[in-house]
């Protein structure tokens, strides 16, 4: 019976359902077995012992010099490194050279070689920027983007040379530099120029830098790289110091015209300044002193206005005499002649440094028209002999107050203890006494009239001063019962005074009255004392304290009283002035920037401010 139509066309849509269900089947089969087999684990291996010969790997026994010769002589197998566009990047395949490629195999005295580098001062950004370009760029030698291996360390000064590295494909050297240049033209090396700077601005040298270096397990500096970057911070140091100085002239005579008035002018129109002035040298244990120093310093600002140093000696010159030698071309640090008949001893080294300073403020348009010293007349008296035409004339002398006072003590002490009817009748507690009246009695009255006009102060001072000692006495000019009429409403003698009289008073806490045997004599040195000129000086705020302050910070702080150091010193007093007039960090970062490097970074930058506000000058 043949089939019809319609149980054709069923039997046609059954075919096709069955085919459709059996390739679903199919396909869902196949992607069950791929998925099964993608998370698989790859069938493990037996174990075996590792093999003795170098992993692939394996940097070699030695420096790529001995590595190369090795392999060339046929005694070490060539290696076929991986490269980093080589290595490959399935983590499912290759897993025993995936192991091999860690470098675990280094030889020991690979080892030693990279132990023997030791520790580094370095520059980290520079070294960053290095490590970067090695793992990063392509060796210029074979072309391939292959690993390093370490070659030793070159080292040159603090912190400068190269870590050596080499490409570990081709041997190619590829050093990593750890210091920048400190200019395209220079072989000096950032780093030891700083740390050089640094050192000496505390007040080393050489050698004792040298012993903390090793300390810190770096290599010393050799003698000519370390000249050569002392000589870069000493240029800078005295650059810094000449602009320091010319600004204080310029600034100290600006305020002088401006407080004083045309008063201060000289007849050829010019500013007459006050400067303090004080010389110190060394000690050397009781021997003849070699360096001495002395500076110049503006009455309002205070700011040093010039200083300068003298040495006796000069090693290349004492090295060439010893060996009965012609010295070489050199700058000798000689500027003193100790001779009798020459320089003279190390206490005339402030006079002819202080004439110096007078020339040079000269030179600069300014005169100094008072010396303020603390009693020594030397250094008045050379420049009277010796100044400029125009100085000689004018400039005078003056004692500041502690140095006043001192002078009036010696003649105390003097008339204390010279043999006659006198000896023994005033003694030291009581010189003392007279000695602390007449500072306080100036710093009171220069404490009471701050803002007023100097014109007629000098008149009230010196009565101030005259009637000082006067109070001490029981009996007054005339050998009469003292009246105290010269004395103020603060006298508990004075019958005036009858809110505060006492018959029974003795001044100052004194068991009894003073001697009225010294009486003309005391009151003759007060009056030798406060004439009105020197009254008109002692109105003046002065000390040369401001001198001594300096004089203790180098030898505390930046050279050693008892070490000669004939080329270094002159840098240290030069330092010292920078430190007294910007603070210790200030002046160290205006000369780093002298010397050409690179400013400090911001948060050290932050720390150095901070520093010099907790530092006193």
């Amino acid at each position: 019976m043949r089939p019809n139509a319609a149980t054709l066309v069923a039997g046609r849509w059954d075919k096709k359902t069955e085919l459709k269900t059996k390739r679903a089947g199919t396909f869902f089969t196949a992607q069950s077995s791929s998925n099964r087999r993608q998370s698989d684990p790859l069938p493990q291996r037996p174990r075996q012992p590792p093999p003795r010969a170098p992993r692939r790997s394996d940097p070699g026994p030695g420096a790529a010099a001995s590595v190369k010769a090795a392999t060339a002589a046929g005694s070490r197998a060539a290696a076929a490194h991986y490269v980093y566009d080589e290595f490959p990047t399935d983590q499912r395949l290759n897993t025993a050279a995936r192991r091999n490629y860690g470098g675990a195999g280094v030889a020991e005295d690979a080892k030693a070689a990279m132990s023997a580098m030791g520790h580094a001062y370095i520059d980290a950004g520079l070294v960053a920027d290095g490590i970067a370009t090695l793992t990063q760029n392509p060796c210029p030698g074979c072309r391939r983007r292959c690993g390093v291996m370490v070659n030793g360390h070159a080292s040159r000064g603090v912190g400068g040379g190269a870590l050596e590295f080499a490409c570990v494909f081709c041997f190619e050297p590829r050093p990593l530099p750890t210091s920048r240049r400190l200019s395209s033209a220079s072989r000096t090396d950032e780093t030891t120029v700083r740390a050089v700077h640094a050192l000496s601005a505390e007040g080393l040298g050489h050698a004792k830098s040298d012993r903390i270096l090793m300390g810190l397990d770096l290599p010393p500096v050799n003698n000519e790289v370390w000249k050569q970057a002392a000589q870069k911070a000493q240029d800078a140091t005295n650059a810094e110091f000449v602009a320091m100085i010319d600004a204080n002239i310029v600034e100290e005579a600006r305020l002088t015209l401006l407080i004083e008035g045309e008063s201060c002018l000289s007849p050829s129109g010019k500013v007459m300044i006050r400067v303090m002035t004080d010389g110190t040298w060394q000690k050397r244990y009781g021997r003849n002193s070699l360096w001495g120093a002395a500076a110049l310093y503006g009455y309002y600002t205070g700011g040093c206005v010039f200083a300068s140093s003298r040495c006796a000696r000069c090693r290349t010159c004492m090295r060439a005499q010893q060996q009965k030698e012609d010295p070489p071309a050199h700058e000798c640090t000689r500027t003193w002649n100790e001779a009798p008949n020459r320089g003279g001893t190390t206490s005339f080294m402030e006079k002819a440094i202080v004439l110096e300073g007078v020339n040079y403020v000269y030179a600069k348009g300014v005169i100094v028209g008072c010396l303020i010293t603390d009693g020594d007349t030397k250094a008045l008296s050379e420049v009277r002999a010796h100044g400029p035409e125009e100085v000689r004339g004018i400039i005078e002398g003056m004692l500041d107050l502690g140095h006043w006072a001192k002078n009036l003590g010696k003649k105390l002490k003097g008339l204390n203890d010279n043999p006659g009817e006198l000896k023994g009748l005033l003694p030291m507690k009581l010189q003392n006494m007279l000695r602390s009246q007449f500072s306080s009695i100036v710093y009171s009255h220069r404490n009471e009239h701050e803002d007023e006009e100097l014109d007629g102060q000098a008149e009230i001072l010196q009565s101030a001063l005259r009637n000082a000692p006067r109070h001490l006495f029981s009996t007054d000019d005339e050998g009469n019962p003292n009246q105290h009429l010269g004395c103020g409403g603060w006298c508990k003698l004075k019958k005036a005074n009858t809110k505060n009289f006492d018959p029974a008073h003795i001044p100052k806490q004194m068991k009894s009255f003073l001697d009225s045997r010294v009486r003309a004599r005391v009151i003759a040195i007060f009056e030798q004392y406060s004439s009105l000129a020197d009254c008109q000086r002692l109105l003046l705020r002065c000390s040369t304290n401001t001198c001594e302050s300096a004089n203790s910070l180098m030898w505390l702080r930046y050279l050693p009283k008892t070490f000669l150091r004939s080329k270094q010193g002159k840098t240290n007093w030069e330092q010292t002035q920078l430190t007294k007039g910007k603070r210790a960090m200030a002046a160290s970062e205006a000369v780093m920037g002298r010397i050409g490097l690179p400013p400090l970074a911001p948060r050290v930058h932050a720390a150095a401010v901070n520093r010099d506000s907790q530092t006193r000058r």
